[in-house]
């Protein structure tokens, strides 16, 4: 499994966040963690770190864990103003959720996300889905 450089992982549930990080630290996923407990903060920190206001952006996530259902900005809010920006490379996104509902598949896979992850994240899911997108 390849090593990313840096995750950005969204949710709203404190537990979830702790118990994702502390399994992303013990697989060694990325070098860097960031983390936002709502779509819009995530946003608010793409725009500042991946947008070449001067330069190639130093911090912006190759990894996005996206939970669905957040306050202020949901996941699939967060989706649509996302591919709005003019990113390069684009983070890559996998969506982390309680939730399994097949039109909200359906409508990430619109919004090219590359995974789905359901809630508590577990290692062998993980290892499965990096694997398919993050080949050495």
């Amino acid at each position: 499994m390849k090593k990313v450089s840096k995750v950005l992982l969204v949710d709203d549930d404190p537990t979830a966040i702790f118990i994702s990080l502390k399994l992303l630290k013990k697989m060694g996923v990325a070098e860097e963690f960031e983390t936002a407990n709502n779509g819009l903060a995530a946003f608010d920190f793409i725009r500042t770190n991946c947008l070449p206001a001067s330069g190639t952006p130093t911090n912006c996530p190759e990894l996005i864990l996206l939970d669905i259902k957040m306050p202020v900005m949901d996941g699939f809010e967060f989706l649509e103003a996302f591919r709005q920006l003019d990113l390069s490379p684009m983070p890559q996104v996998i969506m982390l959720t309680s939730s399994m509902h097949p039109k909200e598949i359906e409508r990430a896979r619109n919004l090219n996300v590359v995974g789905f992850l359901t809630k508590p994240l577990t290692q062998t899911a993980l290892i499965n889905v990096l694997e398919e997108n993050f080949k050495d």
